[in-house]
C-alpha cells in the first residue's frame, strides 16, 4: 500500500523536492554507512548526529552551533522544534538512526521561518 506523502505548505514542486531530500536523508540513516555520534553535526572520530547526515547527503553546507540554519530547515520542511526533537532523539535520549528515520517518516512538512 503507497504512503500518502505528508501535508505541505509548500508548492507541489517544492513539496516534491522536500519529499526527495527526506527520502536520501532517512535511506542514508538506514543504511548502516553511517557511524552514529553525540553533541555535535559533525565529530573528529568520524561521527555524525542524525542532523548531521542529513547535511552531508543533501549537500545543505550552513549550521552553526550544531544545528541546522533557517534555510536548511526550509530545504529539508523541519520546524526548530523538530530540530530539536531530533537533537534530543540522538544525544539525549541514544535512539538509533533508524529508530529516528521512522520519526522522520511520520513528521509533518512544516514551513517555519519561509520567506
Amino acid at each position: 500500500m503507497p504512503t500518502t506523502p505528508p501535508k505541505s505548505p509548500f508548492s507541489a514542486r517544492e513539496t516534491e523536492r522536500i519529499i526527495a531530500r527526506r527520502k536520501k536523508w532517512t535511506d542514508a540513516l538506514r543504511s548502516g554507512k553511517f557511524k552514529q555520534g553525540e553533541g555535535s553535526l559533525h565529530m573528529e572520530a568520524g561521527s555524525h548526529c542524525c542532523l548531521g547526515v542529513a547535511d552531508i547527503v543533501c549537500s545543505l553546507r550552513n549550521y552553526f552551533d550544531g544545528v541546522l540554519g533557517t534555510s536548511n530547515l526550509r530545504k529539508l520542511g523541519l520546524s526548530s522544534d523538530q530540530q530539536q526533537r531530533l537533537t534530543n532523539l540522538n544525544d539525549v535520549d541514544s535512539k538509533s538512526f533508524k529508530f529516528i528515520a521512522n520519526i522522520i517518516d511520520k513528521m509533518p512538512i512544516n514551513k517555519e521561518g519561509a520567506l
